[in-house]
């Protein structure tokens, strides 16, 4: 869908992992486990002074990429929010194109006996000079 932003009213675990969030005034609910990363913003570009212990959130913005679900709607949203320190405000960021469930669901239709199959390694003739066996 896009780049942009757009604030909105997140609920979170006591850990601090959205759990579900409030968009454009509907309900979304987190469906998959987040994803979470600390990004740099470009902070030399900025002329501003920050006096000790003020740069918390300046330097590094916390992205989440949450999957949610609108009760409504049939297909999950895969979006990028960022939470801003220190004021804890957050915003979308991001909104990744719809993943139909139908796919989402077909996946967990996997059996647990291939679900929770051991991997063992291959031996492939004529690797043994890249992986140093």
């Amino acid at each position: 869908m896009g780049t942009f932003t757009d604030a909105v009213t997140m609920e979170c675990s006591p850990e601090g992992e959205p759990l579900r969030l409030w968009w454009r005034g509907l309900l979304h609910e987190v469906i998959a486990p987040p994803m979470n990363w600390y990004q740099r913003r470009p902070w030399w570009t900025d002329q501003r002074s920050l006096r000790p212990g003020e740069g918390v959130g300046y330097v590094d913005v916390q992205i989440w990429r949450l999957q949610v679900l609108r009760e409504d709607e049939a297909e999950s949203l895969t979006m990028d929010v960022v939470l801003y320190r220190p004021s804890l405000r957050w915003r979308v960021m991001k909104v990744h194109a719809r993943v139909p469930l139908a796919a989402k669901e077909a996946q967990e239709l996997v059996s647990p006996e291939c679900a929770n199959a051991e991997v063992l390694p291959v031996e492939v003739a004529g690797t043994e000079e890249w992986f140093g066996a």
